[in-house]
């Protein structure tokens, strides 16, 4: 576990997953906006180097991030943060707290992979404009992280699962991911969930992880995460 610390706390922590599609480990790209929001806002993030398929599955992670989320929302409330497939990672976390255990202030997701299967039909119409996912890729992979459990499994896949009392949830989606049509549908369904509350805020012609990267976009989609986690 690594934590980036501000100049100055003045806020609780918040838990953040990386991506990295399972199977890669955190890229200098999340250290650069990390600090940058750790600046911003005032708040600590504390980075879990969770281990990685093929040697790993959520099982594997679960109870471990579940302590660690204990520990850090000991002494003072947090938020819940992940990109990608970390963002998977994190709302399996969320889903999994135990009753009595605290809640996150927010939960954002990244260019959130939110459902294992990447089956949405509207994936064929984005694939030519995305330059970075393909989806037989993250099926694989996916696959790997479910492990015995299966991708359909409503313990790993969140769009599978039951969405009621997640709480306030933002997602972060560009129109170049063919995780794009998943957000949408994840915002769907969660409308009924009681408890939940999810906004998406898309971001035309941004692919995915659009944040990480060197973008003038970035920078203003940097901004606003952080005036949600200093509301």
């Amino acid at each position: 576990m690594l934590r980036i610390s501000p100049p100055a706390e003045t806020a609780g922590p918040v838990l953040y997953l990386h991506g990295g599609a399972w199977a890669a480990e955190i890229r200098a790209g999340h250290w650069t906006f990390l600090a940058t929001l750790a600046r911003l806002t005032g708040r600590a993030f504390v980075v879990p180097i969770y281990p990685l398929v093929p040697r790993a599955t959520h099982a594997d992670h679960l109870p471990v991030l579940t302590s660690l989320w204990s520990s850090i929302t000991a002494t003072s409330p947090a938020a819940l943060m992940g990109d990608s497939a970390g963002a998977t990672i994190a709302l399996n976390l969320l889903r999994a707290l135990p009753e009595g255990a605290a809640r996150p202030e927010s939960t954002i997701l990244l260019s959130p992979t939110l459902d294992l299967t990447v089956s949405h039909p509207g994936i064929a119409a984005v694939a030519p404009r995305d330059p970075l996912l393909k989806a037989e890729h993250l099926r694989a992979l996916a696959a790997l992280y479910a492990g015995e459990d299966g991708v359909n499994s409503p313990a790993v896949n969140p769009m599978a699962s039951d969405l009621a009392g997640l709480g306030s949830v933002t997602v972060f989606t560009g129109t170049r991911d063919i995780l794009n049509p998943d957000a949408h549908r994840f915002a769907e369904r969660a409308a009924t969930a009681p408890g939940t509350s999810v906004d998406v805020i898309e971001s035309p012609g941004m692919m995915h992880d659009w944040m990480l990267m060197p973008l003038p976009e970035a920078a203003a989609t940097t901004t606003r995460i952080a005036s949600l986690l200093t509301a």
